[in-house]
């Protein structure tokens, strides 16, 4: 059975793997997600980008939004999760993506939001 936010076009389960048609939506969920997290971080995030496979028009995604936020102060998540966890995000902590904290939001997930160093590979490399 698959459950997604049908509002948003998101949602995927935990261990699961499926694709879905472009959804137009997308980057304006982006735009407005945007917002929220700038007003949540203020200079903890130095930038903030659409990326993966949400942020390509026309791409067959995952229906999850990616979202890319670089800072300066990489290392400790603590900060990070006390200002994301009102808008619903947790850390996700045993995620093993190299040199990224990943905060998730949703049940089914509908974003992965990736704290990386600004400037650094991971920032340059997935933009």
């Amino acid at each position: 059975m698959t459950n997604m936010n049908s509002e948003s076009g998101l949602g995927l389960e935990l261990n699961a793997v499926r694709l879905v048609d472009s959804d137009p939506r997308w980057p304006t969920l982006f735009v407005a997600e945007t917002v929220r997290i700038l007003e949540a971080l203020g200079p903890l995030a130095r930038g903030i980008e659409h990326y993966g496979s949400t942020s390509v028009d026309g791409l067959v995604a995952k229906p999850i939004l990616d979202i890319l936020v670089g800072t300066d102060q990489f290392g400790d998540p603590k900060p990070f999760a006390f200002r994301l966890e009102p808008l619903g995000y947790e850390y996700a902590h045993w995620a093993a993506v190299p040199d990224h904290q990943l905060f998730g939001r949703g049940q089914p997930r509908t974003h992965l939001l990736h704290v990386v160093r600004f400037g650094g590979l991971e920032w340059l490399n997935t933009r």
